[in-house]
């Protein structure tokens, strides 16, 4: 899933970090070691990646 994508479903977790492709806010920080959070930030990724594939081969692209 192109990266611009992923910025714009964020809804405010992601940015723009000089030498990163993709960032956490700032703000997210303290929270970034939580368990939770990895796992529920993996499903996103998932998810995304997989409605992205699912739209293109329906599509056709």
């Amino acid at each position: 899933m192109p990266v611009r994508y992923m910025k714009a479903s964020g809804k405010g977790f992601f940015t723009d970090a000089e030498g990163y492709v993709i960032a956490l806010k700032e703000e997210l920080k303290p929270i970034i070691g939580s368990i939770v959070i990895k796992e529920q930030m993996k499903d996103i990724i998932e998810y995304r990646t997989m409605e992205y594939y699912r739209r293109r081969y329906q599509n056709g692209e």
